[in-house]
């Protein structure tokens, strides 16, 4: 809920967003709810490694259509950003949001391209 707070007040009403997510498998797809209402598109992938399983990509993509998003789901972190910045071809802001171990992952990479 905080989440989708603040970035509506920094884009204001009408702003959409890309969401890149992975979640643990500890975690209910039910907490991305507040994102829904702001949500482009989820791109759904899972990080290299993490103390508990994430959830399995295409079972949450699966999971977000469900409830009547747009998700897609990408078997690694490189590959959801790509999506999610170049393939998709929108000018939508990306988030990254859910397993700290996928920022961290994403952080990474975005230090290996800027550098």
């Amino acid at each position: 809920e905080v989440l989708a707070e603040n970035l509506r007040q920094l884009g204001g009403p009408e702003a959409r967003y890309d969401f890149v997510v992975s979640m643990l498998s500890n975690k209910a797809p039910d907490l991305l709810k507040p994102l829904f209402a702001i949500a482009d598109t989820f791109i759904v992938t899972k990080p290299q490694s993490s103390r508990i399983p994430p959830h399995d990509p295409e079972t949450l993509a699966h999971e977000l259509r469900r409830f009547g998003c747009t998700a897609f789901s990408c078997k690694d972190a490189t590959t959801a950003l790509h999506f999610a910045t170049e393939a998709k071809g929108n000018a939508n802001p990306v988030v990254v949001c859910g397993s700290l171990y996928l920022l961290g992952e994403i952080k990474a990479l975005y230090r290996d391209l800027t550098h």
